[in-house]
């Protein structure tokens, strides 16, 4: 389930959160405002920012099913490290 959530609200909104999945670009670097969420003192201080669990997918935001595939792949792969963790 994707939420947009405002800066402000970002330690409400996610804080009870084991992960956090957010799109890339081709580059593997968070893509549109990603950097400025990441940035947040806020975000830092999320449970799932601290344990490292941030998972990008530049199929996050698919327009295709080849893309949602690879996006389902991603998931799948972020699932298994929270597994093992």
């Amino acid at each position: 389930m994707q939420h947009s959530v405002p800066y402000e609200f970002v330690t409400t909104k996610l804080a009870d959160a084991d992960a956090v999945f957010y799109d890339t670009a081709n580059d593997g670097k968070p893509a549109d405002l990603g950097p400025k969420l990441f940035a947040q003192q806020a975000f830092k201080q999320l449970p799932a920012t601290r344990v490292r669990h941030l998972f990008g997918s530049e199929c996050f935001l698919s327009g295709g099913f080849g893309g949602a595939l690879a996006a389902f792949d991603g998931f799948e792969s972020a699932l298994r490290k929270l597994k093992t963790a």
